[in-house]
């Protein structure tokens, strides 16, 4: 009798079944953008308002990536107080965005951007790429 009650206790704790963390799944699926490059840049002119209009082009990532951040800076370092702007993805394969700078800030402008991928609109883990390099822009 012993011997049948130590099989049974003995089963039992091998087909024990422990759950898994759900949170550790949802990480691991959530996958880093991959980095983007920065095709061509220009200053276009001044708009309705005076301000200064930069064409911005670069190449759109085919996966992991929800929106772009981009980062404009009139230093190459991008101290942390550099403007960043987040644009959603558009269907087309390369990206075309225009920048607004103020008439005030005229000289050097520095221009970098990342992907962003989250899994859902309002989830706070995000997963970020790594920044393209920068292009330099000369706004008038």
């Amino acid at each position: 009798m012993k011997k049948i009650l130590t099989m049974i206790l003995t089963m039992a704790l091998i087909f024990t079944i422990v759950p898994c963390s759900t949170r550790t799944v949802e990480a691991a699926s959530l996958k880093k953008p991959a980095k983007t490059k920065i095709t061509y840049t220009k200053y276009v002119g001044t708009d309705n308002y005076g301000r200064s209009v930069v064409a911005l082009y670069y190449k759109k990532l085919s996966k992991n990536c929800k929106y772009y951040e981009i980062q404009a800076s009139r230093s190459k370092s991008f101290p942390n107080n550099s403007n960043t702007l987040k644009y959603a993805t558009p269907n087309n394969s390369m990206t075309k965005v225009y920048l607004k700078v103020t008439t005030k800030s005229k000289g050097n402008w520095y221009i970098r951007v990342r992907g962003v991928n989250y899994k859902s609109s309002n989830s706070s883990k995000k997963s970020y790429g790594n920044w393209s390099p920068t292009k330099k822009v000369y706004v008038k």
